[in-house]
């Protein structure tokens, strides 16, 4: 009469045996979705940062690029007399100006008007630097020794002297109190 009993006893300890790796399998699946989904949030917060950021320096970009119009239509206007330009022509200026990284605003003008792009959303105004660096005399500096209007006043035609600006533009003033991405631009612009 024991031996009805004794399978039915070894049965009901495989069914403990069974539960048991039952709980462990589920905490490990518990485990791996709890994993996944914190990779999920993270993927989707430094896609959201990336974004952000590319947003930021596509203003940043557009309102540097607004800088250099404004230098572009203040030169255009009188270039002999540039207001606020640095006169580079008797001590050479340096190709970066020196205070371009730093909140120094020596000698840069702010844009206004409707060239005053973004700068709500930036937190600071668009500025530019006009540096005045000499005039150019030979057409073939400019390259216009080759143009139509040369050719056919022939090749003894002259010029006058066109004075020659290298513009910097930044987006903003960069300083540590704005977190926003600065953009700094250069043109090297020929009056007409």
């Amino acid at each position: 009469m024991n031996t009805p009993s004794s399978p039915r006893r070894h049965s009901t300890h495989q069914a403990c045996r069974q539960r048991g790796i039952a709980l462990i399998v589920a905490l490990i699946l518990l485990v791996v979705a709890t994993l996944t989904g914190m990779a999920g949030i993270r993927s989707t917060t430094l896609q959201e940062k990336m974004a952000g950021n590319q947003y930021d320096r596509s203003l940043a970009m557009q309102a540097a690029e607004a800088a250099l119009r404004a230098a572009e239509a203040l030169i255009a206007a009188d270039p002999s007399n540039v207001a606020g330009s640095v006169d580079c022509r008797t001590v050479a200026c340096p190709a970066v100006p020196p205070n371009t990284f730093t909140p120094d605003s020596a000698n840069w003008q702010n844009v206004a008007g409707a060239f005053a792009m973004n700068a709500g959303l930036m937190g600071s105004t668009p500025q530019f630097l006009i540096q005045r660096l000499g005039d150019v005399t030979a057409l073939s500096e400019t390259g216009l020794d080759r143009s139509a209007n040369t050719l056919q006043a022939g090749g003894g035609h002259i010029e006058p002297p066109r004075p020659v600006f290298r513009v910097t533009a930044r987006s903003g003033t960069p300083t540590a109190a704005n977190d926003r991405a600065v953009v700094f631009l250069s043109a090297r612009i020929t009056a007409q």
